[in-house]
């Protein structure tokens, strides 16, 4: 009889034990469900205060007052527009795998050269004068995190200055095709008002 009562109270025991660890492993299985669904979209960065912020930011060219293209303006063939690409970060070869690129995507790619080798700059500058404004704008579609920084040059030559927070030109097939319309930065400003630009860099001109 007592042998019978022992092998009850185990049996009831394993018993016992199998069902709470069904019980836990079911919890902790809803617990991780629940965590990736709220992680889920931060990651996708749906609903993430930097995405958002990121976005305001190439919106409004990160602070940098540029000039707004002409209503109705279209981007133009990339054959159509000459760029010198420089490299402004401290990653040898950096300058030279992105004039490449670009090139291969039909710009016309005068020169590859470096930056002021003191200076490391922090984001991509596409640097330009009043008479390539839609040079720039159309140029500007192959970046994802890039400056539009005018100077006082007079000619249609662009700089490409590379910056250190570079990470890849936009995918081929995700920018615009020639023709489409071309929109400014939200806080872009008439061609007009465009006074006391900087000085141009040394460059070979391009009209």
């Amino acid at each position: 009889m007592a042998d019978s009562t022992v092998k009850n109270e185990r049996e009831q025991r394993r018993l016992y034990l199998q069902a709470r660890q069904r019980v836990i492993l079911s919890v902790t299985i809803g617990f991780l469900a629940v965590a990736l669904l709220i992680s889920l979209p931060g990651a996708l960065g749906l609903f993430s205060p930097t995405h958002a912020t990121k976005e305001a930011t190439i919106s409004t060219n990160y602070g940098v007052v540029t000039a707004c293209p002409a209503q109705d303006t279209v981007s133009l063939n990339s054959s159509e527009v000459t760029i010198r690409v420089l490299n402004g970060t401290n990653k040898s070869g950096l300058g030279s795998a992105v004039g490449e690129e670009l090139r291969n995507r039909g710009f016309i790619l005068q020169s590859i050269g470096d930056y002021d080798s003191k200076t490391v700059l922090e984001r991509t500058e596409i640097r330009f004068g009043k008479s390539a404004l839609t040079q720039a704008y159309t140029l500007a579609e192959q970046f994802n995190d890039a400056i539009l920084r005018m100077d006082n040059r007079n000619d249609k030559l662009i700089d490409v200055v590379i910056g250190s927070s570079f990470d890849n030109l936009i995918s081929k097939d995700k920018t615009p095709k020639a023709g489409s319309k071309l929109s400014g930065a939200t806080n872009c400003v008439p061609l007009d008002d465009m006074k006391d630009l900087p000085q141009a860099p040394e460059h070979q001109e391009v009209n």
